[in-house]
Order: structure tokens, then C-alpha cells, then sequence
């Protein structure tokens, strides 16, 4: 097998892949026997029919679409695993000559993940650091919310026939308060720790965006489509879990599930753009991940999924861990960097 790969622009590649004599009579032998074990012929056990009386009994056209597809599946996986592409999708195949038996030669185009020219994120991660953080403040009708949200939620599960007035006795309900003062200001303190997560969690998508801005990259467009449809699978997902149809949910928003995926594009490109130059900071900045981070995160994740483990995909929760941990440490480094 011989391959010759073409860089193309938008992020694609073309990889022409020829396969000889010898080969190709390995995948008619592997073709034959995939068929030998799948029929039953009469007189013969299973698999044990010669080889002209398998090929008689499915048809040559049948057996050389299976040559076909064993060969180009196996050199093209054979290609981008020797090379360490990262491919987005699946190929698009142009067969240039078969002959079965004898050889093949044919292209594989698909799109890979862009090369990034990254910013000076140290620089950038500077500046933003100096520039002026906003105060956060927690307004005294958040708190009045929040206590009349507790006070009806109250008598919704306690189902008393009036109204709790909002006074010290009432504090005393919600744990160890000696008066409705305290109860204020442990209000106060929550509402402002969500306040300042939500703050920071706004501050590091931010500084990571204005990176990727000032980064270079050529995002194909099959690598938004693909997190366009992610996207979507989720909400599909969340929808459908809270007892809605999702059918029944596109039609009283009175879109399609194109228009969704429309609507969706300029944030999947954001999301790409995060996820792209994280991976880049992540590889400049030789950040590694020990397997006891990587264990303690995955019975973390475990434990929120309510232990059902057995039946998650083991290699997406342990990348979907990896991720976490990968992401926290590029945002730790970053703030470092910006002293948010």
C-alpha cells in the first residue's frame, strides 16, 4: 500500500491511496470467508464450502463491493493513524481504478482539525488583567426575593392555610439562625458566591475568546456542523427528560429543527474556537493530567450520574473527565497569567 497526502484549503486533505496485487488478494480471501461463515450451503458446514461454490452462491458483484469496502476502511484508517491526523467525519471516497484481485487506487477527502497559529496568550492574558474588574454587588430586593421565594415554597410543602410572616420565628425555620438578620446575610453571601462564580466563569470564556481572536485558524465546516448537531442532540436530550416532545416543543417555538441548527451556528463556532485554543495552550503549556486526577474525576462524574457507570461509554466518560480536568488547569494557568 502507498499513499500520497495533498493539503487542501479550509482544512481539508486528499489522501490517493493505491493498494497492490498481494494485498488485494487478502481482502478477496477475508471477503470470501466474512460470506463463508454468514451462509449456509447445503452439503457443507458452516465456513467450510470452497471457495468457487461461496463465490457462485452470493455473486462476484457481491463479494467485490466487500473487497471494496474491507480495503478502503482498512488503508484509510491505516493512513490517518500512521500520519496522527485528526480527522472531523467521515470521508468522501472517489474510487480512481479497481480491479479486483489485481489493485486500487482511489481519494479520501475529509476535513481535519485546523492548524492554529496561537496568539501571544500570555500578552493578551496581561492585559485584560489590567483593565478594571467590576464590583459586585448583591441588591437588597435579590435578598426580599429570595426570602419570599423560601416563605412560599414553605407553605406550598407545609400546606399551611396562611401566608409565614417574614420575622425572626420564620429564620429559625431555615436552620441555625437566631434572627432574621442572620438569615439576611447568609442570603447575601450566597446570592454574591453565584454572582462572583458566574462572574469568572463569564471572565475565562472571555479572555479564551479574545485569544482565539487574536489566533489564527481555518475552522472547516464540517467541524461545525458536527457541534451544530451536538448541540441539538442535547437539547433533544434535556427536552425530552423534563417529559416534553421535542416535536411538540419545536412547534410552540413554530421552528424546525433547521431552523435551530441556523440559529445555532455563531455559538458553535464559539464553542469550537474555546475548545481549539484550550487544546493548543494546553500542548504549549505541557500540561499534564496524572491517572489519579483522571480516577478521582471519573468516580467525581460517577457519583453525579448517580452511579450508573456500567452503563456510560467508558472511553467517553474517561475523555469527557480528561477534558474537565484539561480545561480547569488551561483557566487556572490563564488567570495566573492575567491575576483575575
Amino acid at each position: 500500500m502507498n499513499y500520497k497526502i495533498e493539503k487542501l484549503p479550509k482544512s481539508k486533505i486528499s489522501i490517493t491511496i493505491a493498494i497492490g496485487t498481494e494485498d488485494m488478494k487478502k481482502y478477496a480471501d477475508k471477503a470470501v470467508m466474512h460470506f463463508a461463515n454468514q451462509v449456509s450451503i447445503k452439503g457443507f458446514r458452516p465456513g467450510k464450502a470452497p471457495k468457487d461454490i461461496i463465490i457462485q452462491h452470493i455473486g462476484q458483484e457481491k463479494i467485490d463491493n466487500e473487497i471494496l469496502d474491507m480495503a478502503v476502511n482498512d488503508s484509510y484508517k491505516k493512513a490517518i493513524m500512521e500520519n496522527k491526523i485528526d480527522i472531523v467525519g467521515y470521508p468522501e471516497i472517489k474510487i480512481i481504478k479497481f480491479v479486483p484481485n489485481q489493485e486500487l487506487e482511489y481519494t479520501a477527502e475529509t476535513a481535519i482539525l485546523p492548524e492554529i497559529k496561537l496568539a501571544d496568550y500570555k500578552e493578551i492574558a496581561k492585559i485584560v488583567g489590567k483593565k478594571e474588574k467590576q464590583e459586585i454587588k448583591v441588591e437588597e430586593k435579590e435578598i426580599e426575593s429570595t426570602l419570599n421565594w423560601m416563605a412560599d415554597s414553605h407553605a406550598k410543602y407545609s400546606k399551611a392555610d396562611k401566608p409565614l410572616e417574614i420575622n425572626d420565628e420564620f429564620a429559625k425555620i431555615f436552620g441555625k439562625f437566631e434572627n432574621l438578620d442572620q438569615l439576611k446575610d447568609n442570603i447575601r453571601k450566597n446570592i454574591l458566591l453565584e454572582k462572583q462564580h458566574i462572574e469568572k466563569e463569564k471572565l475565562r470564556v472571555d479572555l479564551i475568546l479574545k485569544i482565539a481572536e487574536k489566533s489564527k485558524m481555518d475552522i472547516p465546516e464540517a467541524l461545525i456542523n458536527f457541534e451544530q448537531d451536538k448541540m441539538i442532540d442535547e437539547l433533544k436530550h434535556n427536552i425530552e427528560h423534563q417529559g416534553i416532545e421535542f416535536s411538540k416543543y419545536l412547534a410552540d417555538l413554530k421552528k424546525t429543527e433547521d431552523d435551530l441548527k441556523k440559529d445555532f451556528h455563531d455559538k458553535a463556532i464559539e464553542k469550537i474556537k474555546i475548545a481549539l485554543i484550550i487544546k493548543e495552550i494546553s500542548k504549549a503549556e505541557n500540561v499534564k493530567i496524572s491517572d489519579d486526577e483522571l480516577s478521582k474525576k471519573i468516580m467525581e462524574i460517577s457519583i453525579q450520574l448517580g452511579g450508573k457507570k456500567e452503563n456510560i461509554d467508558q472511553q467517553k466518560l474517561r475523555d469527557y473527565a480528561y477534558d474537565i480536568i484539561n480545561t480547569e488547569k488551561i483557566f487556572l494557568l490563564i488567570e495566573k497569567f492575567s491575576k483575575l
